[in-house]
């Protein structure tokens, strides 16, 4: 018997891993910066876009130790 493996042509989008765009949120100041950067990272062809926690943050003052989940990173603005 002689068969040969199938293999598809193309993988369907909802298949492929995110495309993922990080962003440090410090560097950030407003909205309109946020936009550019969604316009930006969509014309490079990401799909997500992530950034390190937005919340205030705690006592070591790292960026990704967020200090309290009910308040923005006051250095945000």
């Amino acid at each position: 018997m002689n068969t040969r493996p199938q293999f598809a042509s193309s993988t369907p989008l909802s298949k492929l891993p995110p495309q993922i765009y990080y962003v440090h949120p410090l560097m950030l100041k407003g909205l309109q910066d946020w936009r550019q950067v969604f316009a930006h990272a969509k014309d490079l062809g990401f799909d997500t876009v992530l950034s390190a926690p937005l919340f205030a943050r705690g006592a070591d003052t790292s960026i990704f130790v967020s200090g309290d989940l009910d308040r923005l990173d006051p250095a945000l603005g």
